[in-house]
């Protein structure tokens, strides 16, 4: 090699500086990525853990018993209830497509089951997610700076930190939401037929999947070009055709099933006076704190200001001004909803994403224009990400603190003592997890005693878990049942500031006996009595439990 020829080891900086939007782009998706694989393939006790396990058990049937044991798609969870609505004893209930345990399904078919798969599906589709907004925003204001400001708040978001490594269905139905946007705007530019077909499908499965999705086809259908509507009549129609057989398709089938499973569709609640209710507005409050941090709902606002201060008559305006619009009956409609989870705020989360990248930019740029210097208006940027970043990394681990443990311990000790055909007894609320440890069926409620006989007779319930708010049945009528017909087989508790022992748990296995006393005279025998330590952003959280056998 000459010694003035340096091609080989010389990096090519004109490359870079050609591609650099390409770089920075993969550097958000890769620091996303780090805030997601937390915990990727911690047990399933942590904040809403009974969703998870949703979707984790129908994964998990359809491997075992394949597409369509129970008919097209149908899924099966492991909790079917004792009596009434899903009492079928396996478990399958008519859903919305269940898309998410079909992908997860496919992955365990070929791997074996594990969480790590399962959550590692998720996490490529919440990657997916922030890169498909980094490009609407693109394709919209023909900005790269904006873009890359969306891509980098949706990164550090924390409800789709905690929720874009969670198993369940608002991942996929955002992606499919986010891209039918990203090929309407492509469509756009070309007008193919294909792609218009394809806006179509992609926005009729996201609806299936998660009806409250529907909010993104509003921004589509108020800025489709309706004055040419002869010129792309032929188009419209197919589109139309490829939207309606699959949405409708799915919802008659549903119906057809439901009836033969003798089971009801799940019902849908609209209470429209909730948005007037102080109570509502308090929890609103608590649920932005974790979505979007308090500081970054505030940049929303200033955001939301300065985009009608600045507003002009361009289609990428008048189509975030559309999903604004389409949010507000969204939002009275979804109200109760809203109510009760923080997750069901997914699809109203980009525009508020928009808004925060939205003020960053004009806010920057303002500065840097009022100093005369141009440069400095990524400093600005950077300054204002790294005070959103800061309430936004406490916002995620309280979501990720939030732990109920010791439900893989009794799980896994049931798994290894049972038969696959014995069920369980165990309280519901955040307790379902144990369902997939144990791998066994079970019925969230510890009904009285009468029902407790028609599960030990017609659905084989051997275990009766009593977790945390289920301790409550010490005090009910059935105890005494319970009390006559169960032995112990493990508990669970922790320390007290005072060193006494608060009980967690009591694992019970029909036939023998058991007294409350007994547990004193199990405790002194400090052999047996282990410690499982769980991982949180503030330390590790024991928890001491007795095994029987």
């Amino acid at each position: 090699m000459a010694e003035n020829d340096n091609s080989e080891v010389q990096i090519n900086f004109n490359s870079i500086k050609k591609n650099w939007y390409v770089y920075v782009l993969l550097a958000i998706l890769l620091f996303a990525f780090v805030l997601r694989v937390y915990h990727v393939d911690y047990p399933v006790v942590g904040y809403h853990n009974w969703k998870e396990t949703h979707y984790l058990t129908e994964a998990r049937n359809f491997a075992e018993d394949g597409f369509f044991a129970h008919g097209f798609f149908i899924p099966a969870v492991d909790f079917p209830h004792l009596i009434g609505e899903y009492s079928n004893s396996f478990g399958a209930h008519t859903d919305p497509f269940p898309i998410s345990s079909i992908l997860i399904s496919i992955l365990f078919m070929l791997f074996g089951a594990s969480l790590f798969l399962a959550r590692f599906m998720m996490i490529s589709l919440s990657l997916g997610t922030v890169i498909l907004l980094a490009l609407i925003v693109k394709k919209l204001f023909k900005r790269n700076d904006l873009s890359l400001i969306v891509a980098f708040v949706a990164a550090i978001n924390p409800l789709f930190i905690f929720f874009g490594r969670q198993v369940q269905d608002i991942n996929p139905a955002m992606f499919l939401g986010l891209l039918s946007i990203f090929t309407y705007l492509k469509w756009r530019e070309n007008k193919k037929t294909k792609l218009l077909v394809l806006v179509a499908i992609f926005m009729a499965f996201s609806i299936m999947v998660k009806y409250s999705f529907a909010l993104f086809a509003v921004p589509i259908f108020f800025t489709f070009p309706f004055k040419k509507i002869k010129k792309y009549f032929k188009q419209v129609v197919l589109a139309l055709i490829s939207f309606l057989i699959p949405l409708f398709s799915w919802i008659f089938y549903s119906r057809i099933k439901s009836e033969e499973l003798d089971t009801k569709l799940a019902a849908s609640y609209y209470d429209l006076s909730k948005v007037f209710d102080l109570e509502f507005w308090n929890i609103m409050k608590s649920y932005a704190a974790d979505n979007y941090t308090l500081i970054g709902v505030l940049f929303a606002l200033i955001g939301f200001s300065l985009f009608f201060y600045l507003y002009k008559k361009k289609f990428s305006y008048n189509f975030i001004l559309w999903y604004l619009l389409g949010a507000i009956p969204w939002f009275f409609v979804m109200a109760d909803k809203m109510s009760g989870h923080n997750y069901h705020q997914y699809p109203i989360a980009p525009l508020v994403i928009f808004f925060i990248s939205f003020s960053f930019l004009v806010i920057a740029t303002n500065i840097a224009k009022f100093l005369k210097k141009r440069n400095i208006k990524w400093i600005g940027v950077l300054i204002l990400m790294i005070v959103l970043f800061i309430p936004s990394l406490e916002s995620k681990d309280r979501m990720f603190d939030v732990q109920f443990v010791g439900l893989d311990l009794a799980g896994d000790y049931i798994n290894a003592h049972s038969l696959e055909e014995e069920r369980i007894f165990f309280p519901g609320h955040q307790s379902y997890g144990v369902l997939w440890h144990a791998d066994r069926m079970g019925f969230a409620e510890i009904p009285n005693e009468e029902n407790i006989k028609f599960g030990e007779e017609e659905r084989n319930v051997t275990w009766i878990f009593l977790y945390q708010w289920g301790l409550n049945t010490l005090n009910e009528p059935q105890w005494g049942y319970i009390s006559n017909n169960y032995g112990l087989e493990q508990f669970a508790f922790q320390l007290n500031a005072d060193k006494s022992p608060k009980l967690v748990y009591l694992l019970l296995k029909k036939g023998g006996s058991f007294n409350m006393d007994d547990l004193n005279l199990f405790l002194q025998d400090n052999d047996k009595v282990q410690t499982k330590y769980y991982e949180s952003t503030k330390g590790n959280i024991p928890l001491m439990y007795y095994s029987v056998n």
